[in-house]
């Protein structure tokens, strides 16, 4: 694999509204995992065997420091809103990379906060890189699972590699 180096950030502007996209840094972790956690209490996800309860959810800057890894956050009005990176899970393939810790608080879905992040990470796993990715997400998580369809993904019948995650149930790969 070849590194490249990564873009740290950028503003991306959604109507009259612009979203600061930069990596992770220590001050953002609790903010981060915050949202993280909201959504699995908003769509009454499974809290145990996921990220929800893994420790490295409130470190995700030192966890994000392990070379062929990356995370990013969106800041919006001064807040952490949302957030995804990757990650070269145990186990995965040769070329392949975990799109991971994907999640947005309801403020700004719908703006194309999302897609952009998304496709940003899938971008920058490429540029380090990688050559496919893979997922992990659960049915109650229904409208990112169609956001990946949309960009590409198709459904395997099980997980590839050892996420640690597994209430997840819904498993996916795309070639980058």
């Amino acid at each position: 694999m070849h590194q490249q180096k990564m873009t740290d950030d950028f503003l991306y502007t959604a109507g009259e509204e612009t979203f600061h996209f930069r990596r992770i840094t220590p001050e953002d972790n609790l903010a981060i995992a915050d949202v993280i956690r909201s959504a699995f209490v908003e769509f009454d996800a499974p809290r145990h065997h996921s990220v929800y309860d893994n420790p490295g959810t409130d470190i995700l800057s030192e966890v994000f420091m392990m070379e062929g890894s990356g995370y990013w956050v969106v800041e919006w009005q001064g807040k952490i809103c949302a957030g995804c990176g990757f990650y070269p899970t145990t186990g995965l393939p040769e070329g392949m990379v975990e799109i991971v810790k994907f999640y947005a608080l309801p403020a700004v879905r719908g703006k194309g906060v999302g897609t952009a992040l998304f496709r940003f990470v899938e971008q920058q796993a490429k540029q380090a890189g990688y050559t496919r990715s893979y997922l992990e997400s659960i049915p109650a998580f229904g409208n990112a699972v169609s956001l990946y369809r949309k960009q590409g993904y198709r459904e395997l019948p099980e997980p590839i590699g050892h996420s640690g995650h597994t209430a997840m149930t819904v498993f996916m790969e795309k070639v980058l």
